[in-house]
């Protein structure tokens, strides 16, 4: 299933039709690149991102977009915050690690999957190549 546009593609145009990462904004006109984010910091006025302020932009509008982003960076805030509670304790984010981390019913401890499981095969269990061609 396709991801859902965001509500700001109303305010701006892609420039060839399909590019949607070059695009103009409906108001002012300009050309920015690199997607519907940069078109964001564009209406919200906020400085940098190598993009200038939209100054056709209703305060209103501002405000929304200004906003929306403000909830996207809360929730980047959240997520470090959270990664930076875990590597605290000791525990690895799944992302980072192959292994699996199993946490204990109480919490109190956490054990690698590796000294958890058994492992797959034990030494001499299979033949080996060299025995199944004499």
């Amino acid at each position: 299933m396709p991801k859902a546009l965001d509500p700001f593609w109303e305010h701006g145009i892609p420039e060839d039709g399909s590019n949607r990462q070059r695009l103009n904004c409906k108001l002012c006109g300009q050309l920015m690149t690199r997607g519907i984010t940069r078109l964001k910091y564009h209406l919200a006025k906020i400085p940098g991102h190598d993009v200038g302020p939209c100054l056709k932009v209703e305060p209103k509008l501002m405000r929304v977009v200004h906003d929306a982003l403000q909830v996207k960076d809360g929730k980047k805030e959240a997520a470090a915050a959270k990664k930076a509670q875990l590597a605290a304790f000791g525990i690895e984010s799944s992302r980072q690690s192959t292994s699996a981390t199993a946490v204990s019913g109480r919490g109190s401890t956490a054990m690698r999957s590796s000294s958890y499981f058994v492992p797959r095969t034990t030494v001499g269990a299979q033949p080996s190549i060299k025995s199944l061609v004499k």
